[in-house]
């Protein structure tokens, strides 16, 4: 990493630069900070301007965000129901090791697929297909 003395001989270069580190302040307490450091011209001079922002609530915000979806991921594999996540234009873009097990299709087959893959058995998938018309008539 470069020192902050290269960083700032950048600036002076005339280069935006932008670093995050972690600060300790007066009484011990731990922070973490972004700095800016903007070109410009003093008095004809070349010049650093530096912009700090306190960005600890950020970082606590994205680990969090980290260790939730770490949760979730570990729960989505380690559920015993078959689980299927799919986006808005109904394609599959997760399958948990459950679906793949009941199903009998591996993950990269559900998710190459360009229709639901859930029964093998074309006859089964047809009186399936009956179930759900007559469950959820279709909205006029």
């Amino acid at each position: 990493m470069a020192t902050i003395r290269a960083l700032h001989e950048r600036a002076l270069a005339g280069e935006a630069i932008s670093i995050d580190t972690q600060l300790v302040q007066r009484d011990g307490q731990h922070y973490d900070l972004e700095l800016r450091g903007v070109p410009i011209q003093h008095r004809g001079e070349p010049h650093v301007l530096y912009i700090g922002r306190d960005i600890t609530h950020a970082k606590r915000a994205e680990r969090a965000l980290r260790d939730s979806e770490e949760q979730y991921r570990a729960i989505f594999n380690a559920s015993a129901d078959a689980l299927v996540l799919r986006d808005a234009d109904f394609r599959a873009v997760e399958v948990n090791p459950a679906y793949a097990t009941m199903s009998g299709y591996t993950r990269e087959e559900v998710m190459a697929a360009d229709r639901v893959l859930t029964q093998s058995d074309g006859v089964l998938m047809a009186h399936h297909r009956a179930e759900h018309e007559l469950a959820w008539p279709a909205r006029s």
